[in-house]
């Protein structure tokens, strides 16, 4: 025990030196290429979830002669992204430019390890420059929103050459694991050149996989492989391949034996009671069992871990019997109460008949026992069926079958008297039924757009049926012109003299034997015009406010190819929504919507804001300006 305690103290100085020594490393890119080509690259950071970053801002220099760094337009794939934090760059597109400043900033916390964010770089002619922070810009920095975080930065470097450039991996921290953790982590090259390139690893540990396609690299490691592995991962560009290597310590843990779970036992007196402990190691070790407190005739078999006692008829009480197992580090201990009584009769169960029910149709049932002694009764259940419960206080069993139950099933019903215990055993067989199918997508009650042309609404209807059977739609009634697909894809081309009315639109779905009908309200807009040079936009796009700066109010417009969900909202520089602007569903075509910065909570003061346009396939955010 006291050398546990002088290792685990040991541990835990250890573990808070290096909490304190700890810091964020910033890795900038390290990239060749030829003259004339482009490539995205990232920045790296290591795992600065415990950090509290919340923004940053650096400004990198180099060497105009030979790069230059630009916005990457677009930063899928970040931390930075996936956290909410957008960056800004600014100086990224002139070619004359030898610095790029980015900022970020967000509401929660950016969290996990990886790329920070992307930079794109164009090679201009053959050299070579350094990639660095501006030591003279004081506004270098991670933020927690009110702090400065400490960090670290890596130089990177940039080349310029002719010759075929192997591909080149982003920077990959090492790895820290605990046993039976799962651990993932992608990687990534670029190649320069814009030859495909083909990944591999080798130096797997044992259970280990790598998807090349993905590029994800799972391991859930064992409790038997603790220590430190290495995995090297190739990129090949059909010319050379490029190589980097990843450390991975997996970290030795010995977790406590379990004991399975033992109740409270009762026993008569001149009845033999007999308690088997089970216990289980993680790491496989060798567990010793032992007992204490055995009450006078007990016996404990450490071999068998079998606790054997037949009290004796002077033995009528409760004992506490304490059962310990250990794997020579670590033990745990369980205590079982046991309950001598005197010889009683055990409660009398009537009898259940077998049940039979069929699937989706509501199965109750009450238990009936009673007790010689008249002594107050305990009733549970065991083996009960997904879904089904057992109610002790009214002795009542209840289940409703689900279309997947059909089959046999045995429910054991237990009677307690404080003493003895009483089983029933009974048997129910649940029944297969057809299920009516069910709607799990539609249109609610809508307002469609008319316009003074011809424009096509859909909404694609979506069923699934309980039994697997196929589904098929059909439209019961709607307005004139509207058809629904047996897939369940319903169109509608307005006609002008539709519009400014409701209609009632039905819809049946069917698995061939039982059907369910849904009924919606379509309301049409007065008729609207469309602007000739577009008529209906083939794609996605929002224009940049106007007008821009503004005070107070200012206009959006955005273009819809199809009909959807749309939400429109406006945020602060530091992520914080200012306001909607639209979130509801809108027709295929192009709509505005004014934004009055008096009316938003709070009132805005003058500054940069963005606003975001989020559809289910498409998303946009720009810039604007409030000039009071």
């Amino acid at each position: 025990m006291k050398l546990n305690l002088f290792r685990n103290a040991v541990l835990f100085l250890i573990l808070l030196f290096s909490a304190t020594q700890a810091q964020i490393q910033m890795t900038l890119p390290t990239i060749s290429g030829k003259p004339g080509t482009e490539a995205i690259v990232g920045v790296m950071v290591n795992d600065i979830t415990s950090y509290g970053v919340k923004g940053y801002q650096f400004k990198l220099k180099y060497n105009k002669e030979f790069i230059y760094l630009m916005d990457p337009q677009g930063n899928s794939g970040t931390i930075s992204s996936s956290s909410g934090a957008s960056p800004f760059y600014t100086a990224d597109t002139r070619v004359d430019s030898s610095m790029i400043i980015v900022v970020a900033a967000s509401s929660s916390k950016i969290t996990g390890q990886g790329i920070l964010f992307k930079l794109k770089v164009k090679f201009l002619k053959l050299g070579s420059t350094n990639i660095i922070l501006d030591p003279t810009y004081t506004n270098n920095q991670f933020t927690d929103g009110t702090n400065k975080i400490a960090y670290t930065v890596v130089d990177g470097k940039a080349t310029v050459a002719n010759e075929n450039t192997p591909p080149s991996f982003d920077a990959i921290p090492a790895k820290t694991v605990n046993e039976n953790q799962e651990l993932k982590f992608t990687v990534n090259a670029i190649d320069v050149d814009g030859d495909p390139i083909v990944y591999s690893a080798t130096n797997l540990p044992t259970g280990a996989a790598f998807n090349p396609v993905t590029k994800e690299f799972s391991w859930k490691p064992t409790y038997s492989q603790s220590g430190n592995h290495t995995v090297t991962f190739s990129a090949h560009d059909g010319n050379s391949p490029g190589t980097t290597t990843v450390s991975i310590t997996v970290v030795d843990v010995n977790s406590v034996p379990a004991i399975t779970p033992i109740p409270d036992k009762s026993v008569n007196e001149g009845t033999t009671l007999i308690i088997d402990v089970i216990a289980t190691d993680a790491e496989g070790d060798v567990l010793l069992y032992s007992a204490a407190n055995l009450p006078t005739g007990a016996l404990f078999d450490a071999s068998t871990h079998k606790f054997t006692w037949k009290p004796s008829s002077t033995q009528a009480g409760d004992y506490t019997v304490t059962f310990s197992v250990s794997d020579g580090k670590l033990s745990v201990s369980t205590n079982v109460k046991i309950t001598v009584v005197d010889a009683n009769t055990a409660p009398i169960i009537t009898p259940v008949p077998d049940k039979t029910v069929n699937t989706n149709q509501q199965l109750t049932f009450d238990i009936i026992a009673v007790d010689g002694e008249g002594d107050p009764l305990i009733y549970s259940a065991a083996n009960l069926p997904t879904g089904a419960t057992f109610d002790g206080a009214l002795h009542r069993f209840s289940w409703k079958p689900a279309s997947t139950q059909a089959g046999d099933y045995t429910v054991t019903f237990f009677v307690f008297d404080g003493n003895s215990t009483s089983t029933l055993q009974v048997k129910i067989k649940v029944v297969k039924v057809n299920s009516a199918p069910v709607f799990v997508k539609s249109m609610p009650d809508t307002t469609i757009t008319v316009h003074n042309v011809q424009v096509l609404f859909k909404y694609q209807y979506k069923a699934t049926d309980p039994d697997g059977d196929v589904v098929t739609f059909k439209l019961d009634s709607g307005p004139d012109g509207a058809t629904m697909s047996s897939a369940g894809l319903f169109t509608w081309i307005p006609k002008t003299t539709q519009a400014g009315q409701q209609f009632l639109l039905m819809i049946t779905i069917s698995d061939g034997t039982l059907s369910e009908t849904l009924v919606t309200t379509l309301t049409t807009s007065t008729v609207v015009g469309v602007e000739t040079e577009e008529v209906i936009p083939v794609k996605y796009s929002m224009a940049q406010n106007y007008p821009n700066p503004f005070n107070p109010s200012t206009t959006i417009k955005y273009s819809l190819p199809k009909e959807g969900n749309v939400v429109l909202k406006v945020y602060s520089v530091m992520g914080e929504e200012v306001k909607t602007l639209v979130n509801g569903f809108k027709s295929a075509g192009v709509h505005t919507v004014n934004f009055d910065a008096s009316s938003a909570k709070g009132g805005l003061t003058s500054g940069l804001y963005f606003y975001k346009l989020e559809t289910p396939e498409f998303s946009k955010t720009m810039k604007m300006l409030l000039a009071k």
